[in-house]
């Protein structure tokens, strides 16, 4: 994924909660900017969750291969009709 892409997504007033899918095929909620940090030279995001028992995950951007805002998915996974 482009750098410039994600750091729009991770700095965007008003932010708006994003997943992340992944080459592997996983998928990583950013669930606020507060959890996401953007290495300066772009090539490692390290995403955490705001539960107390949760891992961080450290990501390359060349491994993402889309993202979609959590309030386009509903609890399968794809895209609310409401919307």
């Amino acid at each position: 994924m482009n750098t410039d892409a994600l750091r729009g997504l991770i700095n965007a007033l008003p932010f708006r909660p994003f997943r992340l899918f992944l080459a592997d095929g996983q998928s990583v909620d950013v669930v606020h900017h507060d959890f996401a940090l953007l290495s300066g030279n772009g090539r490692s995001l390290v995403v955490s969750s705001p539960r107390r028992d949760s891992d961080i995950r450290i990501i390359s951007p060349m491994l993402i291969v889309s993202t979609r805002y959590l309030d386009e998915i509903d609890a399968d996974g794809t895209r609310d009709q409401a919307a």
